[in-house]
């Protein structure tokens, strides 16, 4: 959802709702329990993986960048300024946000709130994957 000010469009912050189960689910995770869990099917995603991906890569190096690469994202503070791009499309006006990745976009569409514990959450399980290698 827009908010239309004069014909300046903006993020309108009541959209950022539709996202709080997500968070509240991800926030609700044991980061103990979850490494744990995963360590204990890492053979099985591994050798899922090994069949998707390109030679010599690996499943947790990979899920280390995603990680990386969500924490990267700044939430932006205050109003979120966008450009109609045609009928009902919208991008963001800083090309900072515009130029982020889709994962990142989208992340920051969840709103600086949700952002905020979507990457404390994941920062945990950063660290104690990292914790238990």
């Amino acid at each position: 959802r827009i908010l239309d000010r004069r014909g300046t469009f903006y993020m309108n912050p009541a959209s950022y709702h539709r996202y709080d189960l997500a968070a509240d689910v991800l926030d609700s995770l044991d980061t103990a329990g979850t490494v744990a869990l995963y360590r204990e099917l890492r053979p099985l995603i591994d050798e899922a993986y090994r069949e998707i991906s390109p030679p010599g890569s690996d499943f947790e190096d990979r899920l280390l960048a995603a990680i990386d690469h969500l924490l990267a994202v700044k939430a932006p503070t205050g109003d979120i300024e966008l450009e109609e791009r045609t009928v009902a499309t919208f991008a963001y006006a800083d090309e900072s946000l515009e130029s982020l990745s889709d994962a990142q976009r989208h992340l920051l569409r969840m709103g600086p709130n949700n952002v905020r514990r979507v990457q404390e959450k994941l920062q945990e399980l950063r660290e104690a994957l990292l914790l238990t290698v």
